[in-house]
């Protein structure tokens, strides 16, 4: 059997799913099953295409966050 380990891209990686979690209420367990990892030369790292979708998906979380806090700035206005 061989022993890989986690490069800091994966460990990093996992911190933001954990993060990604308790923000938005949802199981750590469920956020990790979505997770690709590929063997990276014995190491294991983020799948690119994973790790592209993931951030991507970050950024529109981001972009809705910032329009609703717009949002209800202005109906506060009013």
């Amino acid at each position: 059997m061989e022993t890989l380990t986690l490069t800091d891209n994966a460990i990093s990686h996992i911190a933001k799913v954990l993060q990604v979690a308790i923000l938005t209420g949802t199981d750590i367990v469920d956020n990790l099953r979505t997770a690709r990892f590929v063997n990276n030369s014995g190491q294991i790292d983020i799948s690119p295409d994973y790790q592209e979708t993931f951030e991507s998906n970050i950024q529109r979380m981001i972009e809705e966050a910032t329009e609703a806090q717009a949002t209800e700035g202005t109906t506060e206005e009013e």
